[in-house]
């Protein structure tokens, strides 16, 4: 009897261990499941937001994480998965404010109307009522196009009077007068170039700008043209992170448009910080496109090179 208290003992303190350790366990296992499910909604919201950004090495990267999230849960390790599967949403949300900011197209210019048709020419214009001159005046013909009188015969010319012709002066030739000539047709110069790549740099730069407020509605102001669905992408984006610089570099600007418009391509290189400390410097070369509208320029379209 002596020798079985302590295995009741022992029982007891074993059972209260095991009572702990599933304890312990349950809190990593709910954080494991909830990681996955935001990892995976961030990852299905970029391939919506930018289906090509699949290929892209930062896209492979972040799907390789959240595949070794997968092997880390199969092989029960929670701690490690748990952190494999933020590592992946931060990833994919990073990704996803990038996709935000690179998956519109501008606007398809409206080709140029053409000259209007001329009316067409009226069938009585060319009938032959102008022929019947010699008819009585009094036939009847459209208000819209009277016959017009018979022309008066030419008078006999008239033998010349001396007295008169020494009384009138000699009528002297007109004074020559300038030719009024319509100025030629020369091409409006635009603005100089490097005045408005002056003004679509600032535009660029207020851009780049805009994503150190984490506030979708700034970057909509430079970027008029951002879909409702972007700039949702983009806020759910923000609200992740604690801090994201956007600076680019090496841009091409090219005037189209007699100055109305223009492109320019980019290097743009993303420091982004998360909520949680991560951190990820994505990069990529976009082109944009940008219009004159008043005074200012603004942009109308963002598209990814791959």
């Amino acid at each position: 009897m002596c020798g079985g208290v302590p295995d009741e003992r022992e029982r007891g303190r074993d059972q209260h261990r095991t009572g702990d350790s599933e304890r312990e366990s349950a809190f990593p296992l709910a954080k494991r499941d909830q990681n996955e499910r935001e990892a995976d909604d961030a990852r299905r919201a970029v391939v919506q937001a930018q289906p090509s950004i699949r290929g892209t090495a930062e896209f492979q990267r972040a799907l390789e994480e959240y595949r070794r999230a997968d092997r880390a849960k199969t092989g029960r390790h929670p701690v490690e998965a748990i952190r494999r599967y933020w590592n992946a949403h931060a990833q994919f949300t990073a990704i996803g404010a990038v996709a935000a900011a690179g998956s519109a197209r501008p606007p398809a210019t409206p080709p140029a109307t053409g000259a209007s048709t001329p009316a067409s020419t009226s069938g009585s214009g060319t009938s032959g009522s102008g022929t019947s001159g010699s008819s009585s005046g009094t036939s009847a013909s459209p208000p819209s196009a009277a016959t017009p009188p018979p022309p008066t015969p030419p008078e006999a010319p008239r033998p010349a009077d001396p007295t008169a012709s020494s009384a009138k002066p000699t009528a002297s030739p007109p004074a020559s007068v300038p030719e009024n000539r319509p100025p030629e047709n020369r091409p409006v110069e635009p603005r100089p170039a490097v005045e408005n790549h002056a003004a679509i740099q600032q535009t660029l730069d207020r851009f780049a700008a805009a994503y150190s407020t984490l506030k979708a509605s700034s970057v909509r102001a430079v970027w008029v043209t951002m879909r409702p669905e972007q700039e949702s992408s983009l806020n759910r984006a923000f609200s992740n992170m604690e801090q994201y610089t956007v600076t680019l570099s090496n841009c091409r600007i090219s005037e189209v448009a007699n100055g109305t418009r223009a492109t320019a391509d980019c290097a743009r290189r993303a420091d982004i910080r998360t909520k949680n400390g991560l951190r990820n410097s994505p990069a990529d070369r976009p082109t944009f496109t940008l219009e004159k509208r008043g005074t200012d320029w603004v942009i109308i379209g963002v598209q990814l090179n791959q």
